[in-house]
């Protein structure tokens, strides 16, 4: 739910239908379906049949597609962050995926996770204000998986990254740094274990987008002429590099546990910066470790 009705109708109006006629007939739909449950399905949210008939013409229309929306989303952020003249913070581009599963569905979409399953995935990169308000989607990207390719993972490892679905996370980085570009906005880009990848962290970098990733990869210090000569090599790595930082910090946050209860997080805190292998630039890495319960790593 949009919490700023402004930065809404900034997206709303980024939207190009390329006819006057197809623009109003989104309004009303929108309109009818602010009205509506939405858990409900477009029959019950219309239950007029014209309206219906009205609703699948214009999603069905040769030149309403995925892009048009996604398109003007991004449009009209960017002319929203312009407006926000007093507001100079840098905003938060949060990346992830998730499945949608159409099952009982005849239509065959691909699949999900196993060859049985049926359905798309989505990946998404929804945009936070500094409040952490969201502000809508500035990024999504429809994934197919093609059943053929199922249990084939080891022929993609030879590929170049835009040849795998990996790429996914760094089409969110240029889709940020094209806002960034666009509006005059900083952002900081968040990202789970999946995006521990070389060719993301050098492309951010490379376009100066602020980034923060949970750490997948125990990444080497050592240059490929350096590791050669080191007897133990597992010292040069980034888990014990990071374990091992002789300056520490603790910090204290109040946290949800798993009943929901608030209480107060006790955090020993790791830093420093290193220059790994493969990577262009030194990286500022942050070792996170509660007391209670396990370890947690951020690159």
């Amino acid at each position: 739910m949009f919490i700023d009705k402004d930065c809404f109708e900034y997206q709303i109006s980024g939207i190009d239908f390329g006819h006057k006629d197809r623009a109003t007939r989104f309004k009303t739909v929108l309109e009818t379906m602010a009205r509506s449950q939405i858990s409900l399905g477009f029959p019950q949210i219309f239950k007029d049949q014209y309206q219906l008939k009205g609703f699948y013409r214009l999603i069905n229309n040769d030149f309403v597609s995925h892009s048009t929306f996604i398109d003007g989303y991004q449009r009209g952020l960017i002319e929203y962050s312009k407006a926000q003249i007093s507001d100079k913070s840098r905003w938060i581009l949060i990346q992830d995926s998730m499945l949608t599963d159409y099952n009982s569905r005849q239509l065959d979409l691909g699949y999900t996770q196993t060859i049985h399953s049926n359905g798309l995935i989505l990946h998404h990169g929804l945009l936070l204000n500094a409040d952490f308000v969201p502000l809508g989607l500035l990024h999504q990207e429809v994934i197919h998986r093609e059943r053929e390719s199922f249990g084939k993972s080891e022929n993609t490892k030879n590929r170049v990254i835009e040849e795998k679905e990996s790429n996914k996370w760094l089409k969110g980085i240029q889709t940020g740094s094209s806002f960034s570009q666009k509006s005059g906005r900083e952002l900081i880009h968040i990202m789970d274990r999946e995006a521990d990848i070389v060719d993301l962290i050098n492309l951010a970098q490379s376009e100066e987008q602020y980034f923060v990733i949970r750490a997948r990869h125990d990444k080497s210090t050592l240059t490929n002429a350096e590791r050669f000569k080191e007897e133990n090599t597992q010292i040069h790595r980034l888990f014990h590099l990071m374990r091992n930082v002789e300056e520490k910090k603790l910090i204290r946050r109040v946290l949800k546990d798993i009943k929901g209860k608030d209480y107060e997080a006790v955090c020993e805190l790791n830093f420093q910066s290193l220059k790994f292998r493969a990577i262009k630039s030194t990286v500022q890495c942050v070792w996170i470790r509660e007391h209670q319960p396990a370890d947690e790593k951020i690159l």
